[in-house]
């Protein structure tokens, strides 16, 4: 269970910091 929650915590983290690299490339491009 610690294990499935450390995932999705860890997923969500990438995926934030993902969005935030996309859209500052976006800006640095547009």
């Amino acid at each position: 269970l610690l294990l499935i929650v450390l995932v999705v915590v860890y997923s969500f983290i990438y995926g934030s910091y993902y969005s935030v690299s996309y859209s500052m490339l976006s800006v640095l491009w547009f």
